[in-house]
């Protein structure tokens, strides 16, 4: 993997072992490399799967709300017009 990111095996270790922290462009790499976004690799695997879902219900939420509130608005409307 070091050689995929242009990085030595020593940076990487020093990386795994919290005794170094990596830059922005190096995390960008080293998440490519692995095939992940940046982010996920602040997280365990749970906790960005749990992060994912909590992001999909709240997306599911907002659509249901806007489609109600529609059907809603349409059926006062069409009541209103009788």
């Amino acid at each position: 993997m070091a050689e995929e990111c242009d990085l030595t095996p020593n940076y990487i270790s020093e990386i795994e072992s919290g005794a170094k922290f990596p830059s922005a462009p190096v995390l960008g790499k080293i998440a490519r490399v692995l095939g992940m976004r940046p982010a996920e690799l602040f997280f365990e695997e749970q906790e960005w799967e749990l992060r994912d879902r909590q992001d999909s219900i709240a997306r599911f939420a907002t659509e249901l709300k806007t489609k109600l509130t529609d059907d809603i608005d349409d059926l006062v409307r069409r009541h209103m017009l009788e």
